[in-house]
C-alpha cells in the first residue's frame, strides 16, 4: 500500500483497494495552488495508461473546488471566486479501471 504525506479520504482508500491494494494500479498525488476562481492545469510527469480518477480536497479553504477535465496527461481544476489562493491536495489513480 502506498504511503501518503497527508490523510486520504475513505473514497480514495476504496479506490486503492479496488486496484488490488494498489498493486499494479498507477497512483500519483500532490499539492496544487491557484488564485481563487482561476483554472489550473496539473501535468502528470508520466502519463497514465488510461484516464485516472482524480480526487481533490481543499486545504484551509471554504469555497468549492472541482475538476473540469481529466486526461491521461493532466487534469484541470478550478475553485469558487473569492480573494486569495486556493490550495488543494490531489490524488489520481487508475485503481478500479477495467
Amino acid at each position: 500500500m502506498p504511503e501518503f504525506s497527508t490523510p486520504i479520504t475513505s473514497k480514495v482508500q476504496e479506490m486503492i483497494e479496488a486496484g488490488g491494494g494498489g498493486g499494479g494500479a498507477n497512483i500519483k498525488s500532490g499539492v496544487s495552488s491557484s488564485p481563487e476562481g482561476d483554472e489550473k492545469q496539473v501535468d502528470f510527469v508520466t502519463p497514465f495508461p488510461s484516464n485516472p480518477r482524480v480526487i481533490i480536497s481543499a486545504y484551509m479553504f471554504s469555497r468549492e473546488v472541482w475538476t473540469i477535465q481529466v486526461t491521461t496527461n493532466f487534469f484541470k481544476w478550478t475553485s469558487g471566486y473569492g480573494t486569495g489562493s486556493a490550495v488543494v491536495h490531489w490524488i489520481a489513480t487508475t485503481a478500479g479501471n477495467l
